[in-house]
């Protein structure tokens, strides 16, 4: 019976993934894994130092998102007493222009009376007393409206 003929160890390199056996003689293995001609030892250490680059990159920009998230939060927090007052002044001049078109109503109101009562005025009402820049006078049933809506504001303001 023929055996195959040894091969000895050629010098050609590796192929890119190899296991080698050098300690397997007498009962002792000793298995050394290669990818690409190089040790897997020192790709574990290549990849684990990798990791932990990027642990410390990720680290250094979570940092950075954290820190940008707080000054966002003070300068939100720095804006809050300025955007309260502006509604405030919103709210005020909103009151100030319900009670200007209220009081032109009212005297308006009251020169029609005069007028009818026969007191001394102007013979026909002012232009600018009789016409709102809303229009012409409002209606009673409008006038109350008005008024509703005057004081559901008032109540807003105060609550």
């Amino acid at each position: 019976m023929e055996y195959p003929p040894v091969r000895l160890p050629s010098t050609t390199p590796a192929p890119a993934s190899a296991v080698s056996l050098p300690g397997a003689r007498h009962g002792q293995h000793s298995f050394d894994f290669r990818v690409g001609g190089a040790p897997t030892g020192a790709l574990v250490n290549e990849l684990n130092s990798r990791a932990a680059r990027s642990d410390h990159q990720i680290k250094v920009l979570d940092r950075k998102r954290s820190a940008q998230a707080d000054d966002l939060r003070a300068e939100q927090a720095a804006h809050r007493p300025e955007q309260a007052a502006h509604l405030q002044t919103k709210q005020k001049l909103a009151l100030v222009e319900l009670t200007a078109e209220l009081d032109a109503n009212t005297a308006r109101q009251a020169l029609v009376v005069e007028q009818e009562a026969g007191h001394e005025g102007p013979a026909r009402p002012l232009p600018h007393l009789c016409q709102s820049r809303l229009g012409p006078a409002p209606s009673p049933r409008s006038r109350r409206a008005l008024g509703t809506s005057l004081l559901l504001l008032a109540f807003r303001l105060v609550t």
